[in-house]
């Protein structure tokens, strides 16, 4: 079966593309008119800026603010602001043109993997301990940067559409498999340290480090760093298989029934993002590595994390490959 393709050879997914258009531009425009908003209320220090030399947690969590000073960083994020403005109204002005989608492509990237850091997803991580004690300005700028990024990034692939371009292609990409096979590997390396250390093993580690943690802590590490990377390579498999396209028979009340593609997707390029922001960290340690700093007794603190950015990486492209198997070949689920 293939995907149900309108005039113009649009498939189903154009047509979603198209009909949110509009919405998705008046909304990266007002999120822009806000950001303005923000910048310039930093700048004249009306409103304490969250970074920069403002945040006290600027260096252990790789922001690109660091050492900022508040009414630069306002300067900066109002700056930001104006450039979301002026490209809203391009993309208003040539609807048929292609080019206002690349500024917003590159834009719309810079908000989802750039100015977000660590935060945000060492906070996701933090929620399946019900702890919310590093929510902070930062982390809040990062959450709307990331909002902002969404939608350019949306807002360019409606205008892409709107140009002619085809976004997908006609046919499951041949590395469609690989890719997914190399995140799922790639998920790896981090739970199975996180997961000795809450057994006790010091696998890249002293003892000493992991002696002293009591067993809350141990089941949490196993748990959460443990067992949310491994979870998230067993889904990554899913994209490649039945159950990843129709409910297994155990789920209760969706058993039988297809997997709307946005289930996958959504939550899919979402977690991507945020393993890019965190690898962005791993530049430091490939360094160390290089330079011969890396010992024995002190690699499963940061060599794990060489494998975030590459994981983050091919995940995307996997989750991009299910898209255009499960487009062009499932429109019932697309029309989910």
């Amino acid at each position: 079966m293939t995907a149900e393709i309108v005039p113009g050879g649009r498939s189903r997914f154009g047509r979603i593309l198209l009909a949110w258009r509009t919405r998705l531009v008046t909304a990266a425009g007002a999120w822009s008119c806000l950001t303005v908003a923000f910048g310039a209320l930093w700048t004249a220090d009306i409103v304490a800026s969250p970074l920069g030399t403002n945040d006290p947690r600027n260096g252990e969590v790789g922001s690109y603010f660091d050492g900022l000073e508040p009414r630069q960083t306002g300067l900066v994020t109002a700056a930001i602001g104006l450039a979301g403005i002026l490209t809203a109204i391009m993309l208003r002005r040539a609807p048929e043109r292609r080019w206002p989608a690349y500024g917003a492509t590159v834009l719309g990237l810079v908000l989802l993997l750039i100015v977000p850091d660590i935060r945000v997803i060492q906070n996701f991580a933090y929620l399946f301990f019900g702890y919310t004690g590093l929510w902070d300005g930062g982390l809040a700028a990062g959450v709307v940067s990331m909002a902002g990024g969404f939608l350019f990034v949306a807002a360019a692939a409606a205008q892409l559409e709107r140009g002619g371009a085809r976004l997908l292609a006609r046919h499951e990409p041949r590395w469609g498999k690989a890719a997914t096979y190399t995140a799922a590997v790639l998920a790896l390396p981090y739970p199975i340290v996180r997961i000795a250390w809450g057994l006790g093993i010091p696998l890249g580690t002293s003892g000493d480090s992991i002696d002293a943690w009591g067993w809350p802590e141990r089941v949490g590490i196993v748990l959460v760093f443990g067992g949310l990377p491994t979870i998230g390579a067993i889904l990554t498999i899913g994209l490649i298989r039945r159950w990843g396209e129709t409910f297994p028979r155990w789920i209760p009340v969706l058993r039988g029934r297809r997997v709307p593609i946005w289930f996958a997707v959504v939550p899919g390029l979402l977690a991507a993002a945020m393993l890019i922001q965190m690898g962005r960290m791993s530049f430091g340690t490939a360094q160390d590595i290089m330079a011969g700093e890396m010992q024995l007794d002190n690699w499963g603190a940061s060599l794990p994390g060489v494998f975030i950015l590459p994981w983050g990486l091919a995940l995307t492209a996997a989750v991009y490959a299910y898209a255009v198997r499960r487009f062009r070949h499932d429109p019932v689920a697309a029309a989910q």
